[in-house]
């Protein structure tokens, strides 16, 4: 049984290369963790040979990308309806639920006090 996981395992996260980029979008989306977070995680789970630096810059391209889309197809619309307005502004929750992101929160604060040093 443990192999079997273990195959699944390496299947779906052994690789960096083959992760689905959308399951890492979903966390840019939430507006507790952003994309610093997923940057900082990837950097963290796969620090050898810079992989995980590398999917964190596919994953914020791939972003990037989905959200021109987006706006592309927003602005059409936007054509069509000029009294529609933007999406609404979330407010960023405050969650304590995991150990890496309590380290992330740490990692967030001390480049804030670096830069507010300047």
């Amino acid at each position: 049984m443990a192999s079997k996981m273990k195959m699944k395992y390496e299947k779906y996260w052994g690789d960096v290369g083959k992760m689905n980029k959308l399951l890492y979008i979903s966390t840019v989306m939430d507006p507790r963790y952003k994309l610093g977070f997923v940057d900082f995680a990837l950097k963290r789970v796969y620090p050898e040979g810079g992989n995980g630096a590398r999917m964190a810059g596919d994953v914020k391209t791939a972003t990037f990308d989905l959200f021109a889309h987006y706006e592309q197809l927003w602005k059409s619309k936007q054509s069509k309806n000029a009294s529609t307005s933007l999406a609404p502004i979330v407010e960023e929750c405050d969650v304590d639920e995991l150990d890496v992101l309590a380290e992330y929160k740490k990692h967030r604060e001390q480049i804030v006090g670096a830069v507010n040093k300047f």
